[in-house]
This record gives structure tokens, C-alpha cells and sequence, in this order.
């Protein structure tokens, strides 16, 4: 038996790396099995349709260029438009979704969900342009952002159903004019599965690690995180090892910053395999997160779902009004931005018997933040957003 067919709209998906991508073939997985027919449109280097799990994988061929902001932006431009040439080229599905990569694949999904004749859903991980804005990416006045805003407000507004991350997300897009009624509060989930490694010291060596606390930030050095603070809790917390491992447009950044003030027990790592990054969450006395507060309720760092089952405690840097002060502070230390002053002295004061009890608390809070407890609330979302078919197809020129 068939619920229906689905399109999911996402530039990247496995086995290209990215977040979103990852936890896009766990919900589709999860729908798969549960008897819905699953098509998911992203772009690559080439043009190819294959069966992944058991999910219709059709790449458009759009190539992302990275050289400078102008080139990334043509390449986002690119990729929706390949995609959405793509999607109304197959047969017709029973509901699109769009998620947030590119910026306005929100807009491209109206069309594709207009072409068909079919409701559209938007899984929002981001809010975009706001976030280009709020971070200075570009600026409120420029023509184009506008337009952007513009039309994806009124691909939102005419959505059958948006799913929002974060309790701060909702609001903000409540006051971007989105009707409350279509908006689905779901969070993330966390897309690994922890596992025990025998030998620490063995990984210590390896990476030449001193035997002491470990503070570890593993993902992306993105523009909607923030470093300093956590650079200048190091220069202060001298029996720490600041472990930062990833890539990304900050991440010169960040090392300029270390060779600067010299911070000897602070290391930088590139991109790890699945496994390495594994075996340091595991071997991590704790876990850090940041977010830049200009970033708040436009984005919500999914690394700190990955955390929890780990049960570790969380190191929160950031603003309180995003939803993962809240998480952090149930289960670790949460500071604004520009405390290291507080942060330091937490740690060097750190309580083993207090950071037994965060690492519980987390393990218990990622109980909560499951594929199977959010892919059933977001099915529901979309049988929703199906069953309201007939009031939410409209004619609305995108």
C-alpha cells in the first residue's frame, strides 16, 4: 500500500555531506518504510537517477562554485532553478516539500507544487534572507534580498504546511506574516548512534592529545557561529584541551586567532571521518556549541542534538532567546556571548560528580530527540497538509 508520492527539495544529499541531507535520508527512510513512495531532487557535478534505500534520487547537474560570495550566489541560483526544471519534469507527486538549500528553494517549491496542481510543505532549517541580513551577508536594502523576501513570504504564506525547528523559529516567522495555523513546531533529531571505543589512550596518541579535559567543537566554522568567545576562554583555561575540528568560511578566522595569542593547548583539526569524529565525541570530556546572536531564531545548531546521545555535557556560547540555551542549560553550562570570563572559571573549576549529572541528563534528553518520536509528528504534518488540499491550492503566480 501507498500513502502517496512525495518530492523533497535539497541541494545536497548522501552521499554528499551536510546535515540536512543526512537527516533528509532518515526521514525519508522512515516514510519509505511506512509505505510512501519517496523522490528527493538535489544537484551535483552530474546528471544521474538512481535508487538510494530504496528512495528515488534524481540529481540535477549544478555545480557549486565556492571562490567568492558572488560565485556561491550564482551557484545557489543555479541549482534552484536546475532543480526546479527537474522536479517538473517527473510524474506527478501528491505533495512537495521544500527544505532551505539553496536560499528560496521555498519559491521554487510553490512553482513545482503549483505545476502539479498539488499542496506544497516547507521544512524550514533556516530562514532565509533574514539570516544574510542579520549577519551582514547582504544588505536589507539590496534589491534582490527584497525580491527574496518577498516571494518567499508569499510561497510561505501559501504553504499547506511549514515546519518550523525551534519555538524561536515559529515566532519569527509568525512575525514574518506566516498564518500560526499552518506552523508545525518540530524539532531536529539526532542523526548518531553512540557507541563505546575500548582504548582512549590510543586516541590520544594518534592525534598527539595531552591526557587531560577535552572541550571539543566538531562541525562547521559557519558564519552563524561564533568563536572568540570560546578562544578567549582558552587563553584562560590552561589545564583544558580545546579540540576544534571541521571546516568552513570562519575557519581562517579561528586560526589566525590561535597562532595570534598562541594558544598552545588549543588544536585544530580539518573535516574527520564518520569514525574519527566518533571517537572524539566519545573521548570529549565535554561538548561545545556556539551561535552568533545575530543568528537566533534564524537557525538552531543541529550539533547539539548530535551531542546529547553521547552524554557528555554541553557547552553552550551563545543567546539565551534560542531554543539551545534551553537544552544546554538542563544538561551543561550555557553563557552569552563574550562571557569567557564566567566560562573560564566554570572550568577550571569544573565538578566531576556535577558533569556526571549533565552527562544523564543528557542521555536522557536524547530520548526525546529520535527519528521515530519527530518522523511520525512530521508525517502527521504532511497527511495534514494533504488532507487540506482542496482550501490551500490556489493560483497564486510565483
Amino acid at each position: 500500500m501507498s500513502f502517496g508520492r512525495i518530492f523533497f527539495l535539497q541541494r545536497v544529499f548522501p552521499p554528499a555531506t551536510g546535515a540536512a541531507g543526512a537527516m533528509l535520508h532518515e526521514l525519508a527512510g522512515f516514510l519509505v518504510n511506512r509505505g510512501w513512495e519517496v523522490h528527493v531532487i538535489c544537484a551535483g557535478e552530474s546528471k544521474s537517477t538512481v535508487m538510494l534505500d530504496s528512495i528515488y534520487v534524481h540529481q540535477v547537474k549544478a555545480a557549486y562554485q565556492n571562490q567568492n560570495l558572488f560565485t556561491r550566489a550564482w551557484s545557489m541560483v543555479r541549482a534552484r532553478a536546475a532543480m526546479e526544471r527537474g522536479a517538473k519534469r517527473l510524474p506527478k507527486p501528491d505533495l512537495v516539500v521544500s527544505l532551505t538549500d539553496p536560499p528560496g528553494l521555498v519559491i521554487a517549491g510553490a512553482r513545482i507544487a503549483q505545476h502539479h496542481n498539488v499542496p506544497h510543505a516547507h521544512w524550514s532549517q533556516d530562514v532565509y534572507p533574514e539570516i544574510a541580513w542579520q549577519l551582514g551577508v547582504i544588505s536589507q536594502k539590496n534589491p534582490f534580498a527584497r525580491h527574496l523576501w518577498q516571494q518567499s513570504r508569499q510561497a510561505l504564506q501559501a504553504c499547506a504546511a511549514v515546519i518550523s525547528i525551534s519555538d524561536c523559529m515559529t515566532q519569527l516567522l509568525t512575525q514574518r506574516g506566516i498564518p500560526p495555523e499552518i506552523i508545525h513546531t518540530i524539532p531536529n533529531w539526532t542523526t548518531t548512534a553512540p557507541r563505546d571505543f575500548s582504548d582512549p589512550q590510543t586516541i590520544r596518541d594518534r592525534l598527539q592529545l595531552p591526557n587531560r579535559p577535552i572541550l571539543l567543537y566538531a562541525g562547521n566554522f559557519g558564519r552563524v557561529h561564533e568563536f572568540q568567545t570560546l578562544l578567549q576562554t582558552a587563553a584562560n583555561v590552561p589545564d583544558w584541551t580545546f579540540l576544534l575540528v571541521g571546516d568552513g568560511p570562519r575557519k581562517a578566522e579561528v586560526e589566525a586567532t590561535i597562532q595570534n595569542r598562541a594558544l598552545l593547548n588549543t588544536r585544530l583539526l580539518p573535516r574527520q571521518s564518520a569514525e574519527s569524529y566518533a571517537q572524539l565525541q566519545w573521548l570529549a570530556t565535554a561538548h561545545c556549541v556556539t551561535l552568533d546572536p545575530a543568528a537566533a531564531g534564524c537557525v538552531l545548531p543541529s550539533k547539539i542534538y548530535s551531542s546529547l546521545p553521547w552524554g557528555r555535557p554541553i557547552i553552550y556560547i551563545g543567546p539565551k532567546s534560542s531554543d539551545a540555551h534551553c537544552l544546554a542549560a538542563q544538561c551543561g553550562i550555557s553563557v552569552r556571548n563574550g562571557e569567557a570570563g564566567e566560562l573560564a572559571q566554570r572550568l577550571n573549576h569544573w565538578d566531576s560528580l556535577e558533569g556526571e549529572r549533565w552527562s544523564q541528563r543528557a542521555r536522557e534528553l536524547a530520548t526525546g530527540f529520535t527519528l521515530s518520536h519527530r518522523a511520525l509528528e512530521i508525517e502527521k504534518a504532511f497527511s495534514t497538509a494533504l488532507s487540506g488540499r482542496e482550501t490551500k491550492l490556489n493560483s497564486t503566480p510565483f
